[in-house]
């Protein structure tokens, strides 16, 4: 599978251990340059417009990771074969709403996802002062469990070496 993944000039150095544990783990990364948009947020904007850029142009199934991300260990691509859903990492914070965590995304190619994704670009233009994964939890949340399921935490590495895809939160110093 796939794994893409966007920057901003910003974190050149950032990407290093993602584009490193790529090659180590013998994985596909196509990782893409984008102009700064003039804040963090609108920044984060620009994922799902990547996302629907790479459907497009791949026409197959994907997985998203932040630039700030670094692999642990070699994925075992075969457990996402046969899902349709999009699958991101979430809490259910608030029952029933569930809280996003965008920094990994496994993407099936389908008329489906590209529904969802068109919705949340579109929903992220609207907003551009919002954070993507606001944008992206609010049209979740109006969907059902047969369009959208929750990735599995190994993915979602935030201040954890318990994981296979650790998430260095780089913002948090380049914000």
């Amino acid at each position: 599978m796939k794994t893409i993944a966007f920057y901003t000039a910003n974190y050149t150095e950032v990407i290093k251990p993602l584009c490193a544990s790529a090659e180590k783990f013998e994985q596909e990364l196509e990782i893409s340059l984008y102009e700064q948009r003039g804040s963090w947020e609108e920044n984060c904007g620009i994922k799902p417009e990547f996302i629907l850029s790479m459907m497009k142009e791949h026409e197959c199934d994907l997985f998203y990771v932040d630039a700030d991300s670094e692999w642990l260990e070699k994925p075992d691509w075969k457990e996402f074969e046969g899902e349709h859903r999009l699958l991101v990492g979430c809490e259910q914070i608030h029952p029933p709403k569930w809280e996003v965590i965008s920094s990994a995304i496994f993407i099936p190619y389908n008329d489906m996802t590209l529904t969802i994704i068109k919705g949340w670009m579109r929903h992220c233009q609207n907003n551009p002062k919002e954070w993507d994964q606001i944008m992206l939890a609010e049209l979740l949340n109006k969907l059902t469990e047969e369009q959208w399921g929750r990735l599995d935490k190994k993915y979602i590495g935030i201040d954890t070496d318990d994981c296979i895809l650790r998430q260095h939160q780089a913002s948090r110093e380049h914000k």
